[in-house]
C-alpha cells in the first residue's frame, strides 16, 4: 500500500515538473529563430518593471538607462540591430537581445544567464 502510494506520488510529482521546462525550452528556441529587424527606439523610453503591480526596476529616457536603486547615476545605452547594449558604471557591459517590443511590454533574452525577463511598462520617466 506504501509502496504504491510512494509510486504514484513520484508520478505525479515528475509529471507537474516536466511542462514547465519544456515551455521556457521552447520559448528560448523561438527567441532564437525570430529577429526584429527595425526597433522604435522611442518605445523603449519610459518606467519598466517585472509586472503591472511591482515597483520599477529601471527606467530609460533616450540613451540613458536608470537603475532605480542608483537614479543619480544613469548608464549608457545602445541599440545594435536587435541588441539592447548597456554600459554599466563599473565598466561592465550587459548584452539583452530584444524579443519583442511594444508600447506596453518588453522582452528581453540575456545571453549570459540564458533567460528571458519579461517587463511592462509603467509610464513615461
Amino acid at each position: 500500500m506504501i509502496n504504491k502510494f510512494i509510486y504514484t506520488f513520484l508520478l505525479l510529482f515528475f509529471l507537474a515538473c516536466s511542462p514547465e521546462k519544456k515551455i521556457k525550452k521552447a520559448h528560448i528556441r523561438n527567441h532564437n529563430q525570430k529577429s526584429i529587424k527595425n526597433i522604435n527606439r522611442n518605445l523603449l523610453n519610459g518606467i519598466w518593471a517585472e509586472n503591472q503591480e511591482d515597483n520599477a526596476i529601471f527606467a530609460i529616457q533616450g540613451d540613458s538607462l536608470y537603475f532605480t536603486e542608483d537614479i543619480k547615476h544613469p548608464c549608457f545605452i545602445e541599440i545594435k540591430l536587435d541588441t539592447l547594449i548597456t554600459h554599466l558604471k563599473d565598466g561592465y557591459i550587459v548584452k539583452d537581445r530584444i524579443v519583442k517590443l511594444s508600447k506596453d511590454s518588453l522582452i528581453l533574452y540575456n545571453y549570459n544567464f540564458k533567460e528571458l525577463t519579461k517587463l511592462y511598462n509603467r509610464g513615461k520617466y
